[in-house]
């Protein structure tokens, strides 16, 4: 249940996205949910994994990976220690997996990340799309769609 709950606010911020101009970055992407069901023992439906597919991203993504020295559990994350380092390295492994080009933000301070990403979404402002057919329409190849990429609802 809570990967479809996942995957349904997963769409509703595509399709916010979609209907935005410019550089938009998205904190959570259907990636998560197939990295994610595999930990708890869980398959993966064939309708997200389909949805990777019809609701594609940018190229460019960010991960940000287990740190320790800033790792906190609270009421909002659950996981502990363990678990947090075992979720970085699956989502680092689904993401390469699925995605064409991952950065990991390095374990430094908070402005020395922020450069990261802007440095490389300097290069990657607008993005082409393979012809897919989606909810949202025929999409051709050279149509230009804004630029997602996880971490983040903040538009830059």
């Amino acid at each position: 249940m809570f990967a479809e709950l996942m995957l349904g606010w997963g769409l509703r911020s595509y399709r916010t996205a979609l209907a935005m101009n410019g550089c938009v970055l998205v904190d959570r992407r259907i990636p998560d949910i197939i990295g994610y069901l595999p930990l708890c023992d869980l398959p993966v439906p064939t309708h997200i994994q389909m949805a990777e597919n019809l609701y594609p991203y940018n190229e460019q993504d960010f991960l940000g990976s287990y740190w320790d020295t800033i790792f906190v559990q609270d009421a909002e994350r659950k996981q502990g220690r363990q678990k947090a380092k075992v979720t970085g390295k699956v989502m680092v492994e689904t993401y390469t997996r699925l995605c064409n080009q991952l950065t990991e933000l390095p374990s430094v301070v908070i402005k020395e990340r922020a450069d990261v990403v802007v440095d490389c979404l300097k290069s990657v402002r607008r993005i082409r799309l393979r012809p897919v057919n989606s909810p949202f329409g025929k999409c051709c190849a050279n149509h230009e769609w804004p630029v997602f990429t996880p971490h983040s609802s903040t538009k830059i």
